[in-house]
């Protein structure tokens, strides 16, 4: 518990994460001020603030794919560097409990970052064009209650692939000894990913794939085996990165 409160202290102190919230806040201002619903400079069609944040999902994906690398980028291997990573393990700890305390710390920074996102969005969205009727989604409009909880059911299901992307980048971070370089690494694992969306044999097995539509299985409405499926890949990138950062962290040579 002493070293996840240490690393939530340095989650909430670190000028990243307000950062981090005031480019959400600044994109999904430049993506709302001037919309035209159904025009041509714009894919979507929705015309009340309370469908903004399920129409605009994908851009939240697009944010957690950089945010992700930089927040793990910066707390584990800067501290290596920076040789502060050491600190923690003076005390009578085991290296796997600190890496638990910062894959939790990642947890809680998605969690705060997709909280803001949809706070931003409806506020955003319901300034510009009010609260509007229903939430618009897949071609049809749900109640506002039905339409909030189809929004955060889709975003609590994203989480899932965000952590497996985080645990891919924390093994990264592992092996490398550069923030740039976990970064960069991180990113261009990425691109190669969303590259392969346009397979359709492949897309349905890759990651970035589920960081993108893993929720579109789930609502509006549960399609089994897809849903089961994607379940079941997304656990398996979770569980093969995880074992692999843990591992690799216990032989890991701490001092830079």
């Amino acid at each position: 518990m002493k070293l996840m409160e240490n690393e939530l202290y340095k989650l909430f102190r670190t000028k990243k994460l307000y950062v981090f919230a005031a480019v959400i806040l600044v994109v999904v201002l430049l993506n709302l001020s001037g919309y035209e619903p159904g025009s041509e400079t714009t894919i979507w069609t929705f015309t009340g603030g309370q469908s903004a944040p399920l129409a605009m999902i994908q851009i939240l994906s697009q944010f957690m794919v950089i945010f992700i690398p930089i927040y793990i980028g910066d707390s584990l291997t800067n501290e290596y560097r920076q040789g502060t990573l050491k600190l923690s393990l003076l005390r009578p700890v085991a290296r796997s409990q600190l890496l638990k305390a910062k894959t939790a710390s990642l947890f809680v920074f998605v969690c705060v970052m997709v909280i803001f996102f949809n706070a931003a969005a409806y506020a955003v969205g319901t300034y510009y064009l009010g609260w509007g009727n229903g939430t618009e989604y897949a071609g049809q409009l749900y109640r506002p209650a039905e339409g909030i909880g189809l929004t955060l059911a889709a975003n609590a299901l994203l989480i899932f692939p965000y952590m497996a992307y985080g645990l891919l980048v924390l093994a990264i971070a592992v092996f490398s000894s550069s923030m740039s370089l976990t970064v960069i690494s991180s990113l261009l694992a990425m691109t190669i990913g969303l590259n392969t969306n346009g397979f359709e044999a492949v897309a349905p097995y890759s990651l970035a794939y589920h960081v993108m539509n893993f929720h579109e299985h789930f609502i509006p409405a549960l399609d089994l085996l897809p849903a089961l499926r994607s379940t079941g890949i997304v656990g398996i990138y979770a569980a093969a990165f995880a074992l692999l950062s843990f591992k690799a962290f216990g032989k890991k040579e701490i001092v830079y």
